[in-house]
C-alpha cells in the first residue's frame, strides 16, 4: 500500500481493537500522509495498539485522533510513538480525556517535532501544570 497518501476512518467506532488491528497494517502503509481516526472510541489501549504502528510511519504529517476518549495512559503511549514521526506538522487529540500528566508525556513527545504548526488539545482535562509543561515545550 505504498501509493496510499489519506485514509480516512472517522466515525466508524472500531475501537480498542480495531486500532489494534490497524496498527498491524499502518506498518507497510510506507506513503501515508494523512491519517484521520476521529470518533472511533478508540481508548487508551487502542492508543497504545496504535503508537506502536505508529513508529513506522516517518512520513505521516497529519493526524486526527479527536473524540476518542483517550486519557492520559494513552496520551503517554502515543507520545512515545510520536518520537519517531518528526514530520508531523498537524496533530488534533482534542475532545479526549487528557489531563495533565498526559499534556506532560505529549510534551516529551513533541521535543523532536520541530515541524508541529497545528496542535488541538482543546475539550480535554488539561490544567495549570499540564499547560505549563506543553509551554515549555512550545518556547
Amino acid at each position: 500500500m505504498d501509493e496510499l497518501t489519506h485514509l480516512d476512518l472517522s466515525h466508524n467506532n472500531i475501537g480498542d481493537s480495531g486500532a489494534k488491528s490497524l496498527s498491524k497494517g499502518m506498518r507497510s502503509m510506507d506513503g501515508l500522509a494523512h491519517l484521520d481516526l476521529s470518533h472511533n472510541n478508540i481508548g487508551d489501549s487502542g492508543a497504545e495498539s496504535l503508537s506502536e504502528g505508529m513508529r513506522s510511519m516517518d512520513g505521516l504529517t497529519h493526524l486526527d485522533l479527536s473524540h476518542n476518549n483517550i486519557g492520559d495512559s494513552g496520551a503517554k503511549s502515543l507520545s512515545e510513538g510520536m518520537r519517531s514521526m518528526d514530520g508531523l506538522t498537524h496533530l488534533d487529540l482534542s475532545h479526549n480525556n487528557i489531563g495533565d500528566s498526559g499534556a506532560k508525556s505529549l510534551s516529551e513527545g513533541m521535543r523532536s517535532m520541530d515541524g508541529l504548526a497545528h496542535l488541538d488539545l482543546s475539550h480535554n482535562n488539561i490544567g495549570d501544570s499540564g499547560a505549563e509543561s506543553l509551554r515549555k515545550v512550545m518556547g
